[in-house]
């Protein structure tokens, strides 16, 4: 079976102010992503 994995955007442009909230939506869709059998969540800063 071929493993499915996530790469969710880690990118708050122009300034990153808002990067608290894009790190919680981050964990939430990783969380999302374990509960429907997901293999891995990968991030790339």
């Amino acid at each position: 079976m071929l493993p499915v994995g996530y790469l969710p955007c880690t990118q708050d442009p122009p300034s990153g102010a808002n990067m608290t909230r894009v790190i919680d939506e981050i964990m939430a869709e990783a969380q999302a992503a374990e509960t429907y059998g997901w293999d891995g969540c990968f991030i790339w800063a």
